[in-house]
């Protein structure tokens, strides 16, 4: 069982690895971040605002047209998926080797 866990948490931190990397490459405004561009706060001229991780995040339909039109992200995610399903495909063969050592 020790062993199923394992493959069970490689196969969820992979996933979270490639979807917390996507979203840090496409949602995430870095100018802003880092404020290299002024945010569009109401404030008094000359008053500066602290820059927090929210101000930087891009709006949902914002993110998912910047990830459709990276054509190189895609074929990554795509190359990603490829791997997880065969990581998930050796999982299942496992399971049912497992079984049979257990029996």
């Amino acid at each position: 069982t020790c062993m199923l866990i394992r493959e069970i948490s490689e196969l969820i931190q992979f996933i979270f690895v490639v979807t917390f990397t996507t979203f840090l490459v496409s949602c995430v405004e870095y100018d802003i971040l880092f404020a290299n561009k002024q945010l569009n706060h109401s404030q008094h001229v000359g008053e500066h605002n602290k820059v927090t991780l929210p101000d930087a995040f891009l709006p949902p339909n914002e993110c998912c047209s910047s990830i459709q039109g990276n054509g190189i992200l895609i074929s990554m995610l795509v190359i990603a998926g490829v791997f997880w399903s065969h990581r998930m495909i050796k999982f299942i063969y496992n399971v049912f080797c497992y079984w049979e050592i257990g029996r």
